[in-house]
């Protein structure tokens, strides 16, 4: 057994983290990858790189961006790539064929309403009364997101009218977001959750039931966790479970892009986001918060492993931290939602993950 450094004391998930090269991810006769695609988490970055390698090495990349609710029943097929903003499992009803190499990215949770804020509102108008001309202009797309670098957005307005408009009300440039916060005008809703509830689960899916303890529940089966604050280890993952696949890489800025919020909150809207969104953010905390712990852990073993014999070190299993109340949750309902075809189930060969007070 192999500790996380964290997990000294607390209860913890034991979890098999040898790597899956064996199985041949990243080759035609090999295992299939899913990139889940949880939005706005540095996923066109994975994606990309993704579809790069992929179309190098001749494989069939597919995409398919449903959403996290849309089920079409769908089989993996060997050498494939999977990726979009849809489920683990991409809809299949029956895991036992594919010993899916299973990825996805989480983003911390405030971080994430923003980011996904900026992006509805920087697509989707009317951007002159969600997005602040600083982020407007900070995005990738620049000035030009509709064709025409005198016009805000798709409303018909110019910048400079806007500008003068808003001046005269008093808006801080960077503070749009706040003020829909704070009028209570702007909805949030789950972001990275839902994407961990495979389609074959016909249990509650929503995430203050049964669908938090199936969310964490499969974030224990994911072989690479991918932290948008932390997007490094990422790349240390999948060299550990693919060897050389990283050598086509879409470049440096690619590997070390990082991720920074467009807007910072000032401390009363926050202060008013988290009452307002407290039981949403609690369940989207728990489901990054053991995320982040299993990246961590994952990212130390593949920095110990890889290319090495390191004896003791790559013990087979690897206890991931759990705190009290998710230890508790996945401890009740393990055998129900396995029953229920709600757990993506380990590779060929794997043991299911074992549960262990301390």
């Amino acid at each position: 057994q192999s500790a996380d450094a964290d997990s000294a004391g607390y209860p913890a998930a034991l979890i098999d983290a040898r790597s899956r090269s064996g199985d041949k991810p990243g080759e035609k006769d090999g295992v299939p990858i899913q990139y889940v695609h949880v939005p706005k988490a540095a996923g066109t970055t994975i994606q990309g790189y993704l579809r790069k390698a992929g179309d190098a090495r001749g494989f069939d990349v597919r995409t398919n961006n449903d959403g996290p609710d849309a089920c079409e029943p769908r089989k993996f097929e060997k050498g494939g790539i999977y990726m979009g903003h849809h489920p683990i499992g991409w809809g299949a009803t029956d895991f036992a064929e594919s010993s899916a190499l299973y990825i996805a990215s989480f983003r911390e949770p405030i971080s994430h309403m923003i980011s996904v804020y900026d992006y509805r509102a920087t697509h989707r108008a009317p951007i002159s009364h969600m997005i602040s001309l600083y982020d407007y202009r900070a995005t990738n797309h620049g000035d030009d997101v509709f064709g025409n670098n005198e016009v805000f957005g798709n409303t018909g307005e110019k910048i400079s009218e806007v500008e003068a408009k808003l001046a005269a009300e008093g808006v801080p440039e960077t503070r749009y977001l706040d003020r829909l916060i704070l009028e209570g005008s702007y909805g949030f809703t789950t972001v990275a959750g839902p994407f961990m509830l495979p389609c074959s689960c016909r249990l509650d899916r929503d995430l203050t039931k049964d669908g938090l303890a199936v969310a964490l529940h499969n974030i224990l089966r994911l072989d690479v966790v991918a932290i948008t604050e932390e997007f490094d280890d990422f790349w240390q993952q999948l060299d550990y479970h693919i060897p050389k696949f990283a050598d086509v890489q879409q470049g440096d800025s690619a590997r070390n892009r990082v991720h920074r919020d467009k807007q910072v909150l000032s401390a009363e809207a926050l202060a008013k986001l988290e009452a307002r969104y407290s039981a949403l953010l609690a369940v989207e905390r728990r489901v990054y918060g053991l995320a982040e712990r299993v990246s961590r852990a994952r990212t130390d073993y593949a920095r110990r492993c890889t290319n090495t014999t390191a004896g003791d070190q790559c013990a087979r299993l690897l206890a991931i931290r759990l705190e009290p109340e998710d230890f508790d949750l996945l401890n009740a309902t393990f055998d129900e939602l396995r029953e229920a075809n709600c757990i993506v189930p380990p590779a060929a060969g794997t043991p299911w993950p074992t549960l262990v007070q301390s």
